[in-house]
């Protein structure tokens, strides 16, 4: 009697090619040239950016809005570990907008330097320029991963979605930053009316990041089968878990200076104290000597009296 294997076959193929998400512990080297990614607001989300790469594999990346590069280097730094192909591309004039006021100059220099230092084996482009202005540098329909972060008045965050959308593949995904509804910014109103719109989803902590997926529900059903809204909680709770950990060592740091600042004071009063003696010692030396003694009675040294 002859058995199909078909029905093996076809579950061995789902098994191969059923994508597993993790929740990942990465090493973001750029920390070392600009300690201040662990602390500031968007490193809450690093480790979700990282681990959503590593499951999608993204063929291109594109960021409106880097800065100093908190968020896209670690992107990047998911391509780098996974040895991922994908093309990164980071837009911004980095000169400013009305929202950040002036960038300072370092912004773009420690970019630079971790850019070309880190990850100079990866396929990255910098596109120094408005927005608006590099929409002619990428084809429609080839962005998988598309992050907007620019502006966050409501108006710039409608046109930057409105005008990059047409540049998102089939089931490509968009991420908003500062959209937390504790945030007084007009992208947490636009995020509420697109979100209503196609399927999302998002994190409240370090200022909120959106998850939307307005040209197809591919992606958000693998990670609903990975069980995406139970791993956020995970993420909200390793954020903190981070920050509590920078506050320690923070207060950690600030003993020691402190325990550090009391040992010198405590030296340097030692140190006048021996010197006090020393001298008290050389004074009654003077005024036990012969000519001491004179000086003493001819009031000369009036000044050793009142000491």
């Amino acid at each position: 009697m002859a058995f199909s294997t078909t029905p093996f076959a076809a579950w061995k193929y789902s098994q191969l090619t059923k994508k597993e998400w993790k929740i990942s512990n990465p090493q973001f080297e750029g920390d070392r040239f600009c300690p201040m990614y662990r602390s500031w607001p968007w490193n809450g989300h690093r480790r979700f950016a990282y681990d959503l790469v590593r499951f999608k594999k993204p063929k291109r990346i594109v960021e409106l809005g880097t800065y100093w590069g908190t968020s896209f280097f670690a992107f990047c730094q998911a391509v780098k570990d996974f040895k991922l192909t994908t093309e990164s591309i980071a837009i911004d004039t980095w000169d400013g907008d009305d929202h950040t006021g002036k960038y300072d100059p370092e912004a773009f220099e420690i970019f630079s330097r971790i850019k070309n230092q880190l990850f100079s084996d990866i396929n990255i482009h910098v596109l120094k320029m408005r927005f608006e202005e590099a929409l002619s540098d990428i084809d429609d329909c080839s962005i998988d991963l598309l992050h907007i972060d620019g502006c966050h008045e409501y108006d710039a965050v409608k046109k930057d979605f409105e005008s990059w959308l047409p540049k998102l593949m089939e089931n490509g995904i968009v991420f908003f930053h500062d959209i937390a509804d504790d945030v007084d910014y007009g992208s947490v109103r636009f995020w509420k009316e697109i979100s209503s719109k196609f399927p999302s989803f998002s994190f409240q902590h370090s200022w909120g990041l959106g998850v939307l997926l307005p040209k197809g529900q591919k992606w958000l059903k693998q990670m609903e089968q990975n069980n995406i809204y139970d791993k956020i909680k995970i993420y909200e709770y390793l954020s903190e878990l981070d920050l509590t950990n920078i506050k320690l060592r923070n207060i950690d740091n600030l003993s020691r200076k402190r325990d550090s600042l009391i040992k010198t004071q405590e030296k340097e009063i030692e140190s006048l104290e021996i010197r006090l003696k020393d001298l008290e010692i050389e004074l009654n030396r003077i005024r036990n000597s012969r000519r001491g003694k004179l000086a003493m009675r001819l009031g000369l040294i009036k000044l050793l009296r009142e000491v």
